[in-house]
C-alpha cells in the first residue's frame, strides 16, 4: 500500500513539473503575416464602395455607363475583363498609381480573390474617389456568367 502511494505521489510531483514547464514556455507565433496592400483591422475603414455582381455591371455597361476596370491581382496576363489595366494591390502598384487617376470616373475593381479587391477599392476610397464598384464574385463570378475574357 505504502509503495502505491509513493509511485502515486512521484507520477503527481512529476506531472506538476511538465505543467509548471510547459505553462512558462513561450509559444512560437507561427501565424501567417498580412501581405503588403491588404488592410489590417487596425487600418480598415468604413466601406464606401459598392458591390456589383456582373450581371448588373454588363447592364450598366449595355445601358452606357463608361467604367474603368482595374484588375488589382498579378494574375492578369493569364485573364482579365475586356478592357482592364492592371495595378497590382499588393506589390504597391495601385498606390503607385492611384494619384494619376482621374477621380471623376467611374471605376469598377476586381481581382482573382475577394481580399485583394477588397483592398483595392477600400484604397480608392480612402484616397477621395467616390464612384467605386467592387466586382462581386470578382473574375469567377464574371466567367460564372458567361461574359468574355482576354
Amino acid at each position: 500500500m505504502y509503495k502505491k502511494i509513493l509511485i502515486i505521489a512521484i507520477i503527481l510531483i512529476i506531472l506538476a513539473v511538465v505543467i509548471g514547464i510547459l505553462k512558462d514556455r513561450q509559444i512560437p507565433d507561427n501565424s501567417i503575416t498580412q501581405p503588403q496592400g491588404i488592410l489590417t483591422p487596425d487600418e480598415e475603414q468604413p466601406v464606401v464602395f459598392e458591390d456589383l455582381f456582373a450581371p448588373e455591371v454588363m447592364a450598366m455597361i449595355e445601358q452606357g455607363t463608361e467604367f474603368v476596370i482595374i484588375d488589382v491581382s498579378n494574375q492578369y496576363e493569364i485573364s482579365h475583363l475586356p478592357g482592364a489595366i492592371n495595378f497590382y494591390v499588393i506589390d504597391g502598384a495601385l498606390d503607385a498609381a492611384i494619384n494619376s487617376l482621374d477621380k471623376n470616373k467611374i471605376y469598377l475593381v476586381y481581382s482573382h480573390n475577394y481580399e485583394e479587391s477588397t483592398a483595392g477599392a477600400q484604397k480608392m476610397t480612402n484616397a477621395g474617389f467616390e464612384n467605386i464598384y467592387r466586382l462581386e464574385g470578382d473574375l469567377d463570378g464574371w466567367i460564372f456568367e458567361g461574359y468574355e475574357i482576354e
